[in-house]
């Protein structure tokens, strides 16, 4: 469902993610683990489209995001680190139903899948408050439940816990662990407490950021339970 083979990114001389290859099966949910800076945020970027590989290829549900970014973005949802893109005046509903409009979802079936994300807890508050008064934990779910909208088979979160008081992060542990039982998800995290709550495996992914001297040498493989990350 989500696979990169010999992926590259460069932002100019600097290289980000170097030869970096990645399967996750149908059904998986896995942590992405790394210190600041080694490419995480990039490789979720590249995999959500909004960025292009310098080299290398990635594909969603079998779909090339370089070739066929518009039908790869189809079958994915993307939670960022930030809490960005919605109207501050907008209620978490009228945010929702406009992100839904987008997806091309009509009226009665946008109202129904937020009637089904009602089980992430932080949204029910989140639905009728507007969003520039809306706390963290409220933002959050709101993150969360736009990029389910329409369904989406794949999940790429960033840090989706990083800004959560700890009653809050538990409430979307227990969602991620057992409300996307359907979903396949990959998801950047700092936390090894988070990684074995939330996923069924955990990939490290070490400093990728290679120099000059370097940039011709293989890059190094990660082991995770499952076989190697490159």
């Amino acid at each position: 469902m989500i696979r990169t083979r010999a992926l590259s990114r460069s932002f100019g001389e600097k290289k980000v993610l170097a030869g970096t290859t990645l399967e996750i099966v149908r059904g998986e949910r896995v942590a992405l683990l790394g210190p600041n800076g080694s490419g995480k945020t990039t490789l979720l970027r590249v995999l959500a489209g909004l960025l292009m590989p310098s080299s290398g290829d990635a594909w969603i549900d079998g779909i090339s995001v370089a070739r066929e970014p518009l039908r790869a973005k189809a079958r994915l949802g993307y939670v960022p680190a930030s809490e960005s893109g919605f109207f501050p005046r907008f209620t978490g509903r009228e945010n929702l139903l406009f992100f839904a409009g987008l997806r091309g979802l009509p009226p009665r079936e946008s109202l129904r899948q937020l009637e089904r994300l009602r089980a992430l807890k932080p949204l029910e508050s989140a639905l009728e408050t507007p969003f520039q008064f809306a706390s963290s934990g409220m933002k959050q779910a709101l993150c969360l439940a736009r990029a389910l909208l329409g369904d989406p088979p794949v999940l790429l979160l960033d840090e989706p816990t990083r800004s959560l008081d700890p009653e809050a992060a538990l409430e979307l542990h227990a969602f991620l662990a057992t409300g996307l039982a359907d979903k396949t998800a990959l998801f950047v995290t700092h936390s090894t407490e988070e990684a074995s709550r939330c996923a069924t495996r955990v990939v490290r992914l070490s400093d990728l950021q290679l120099d000059r001297s370097q940039a011709s040498a293989p890059p190094p493989a990660f082991e995770s339970p499952q076989g190697v990350l490159a």
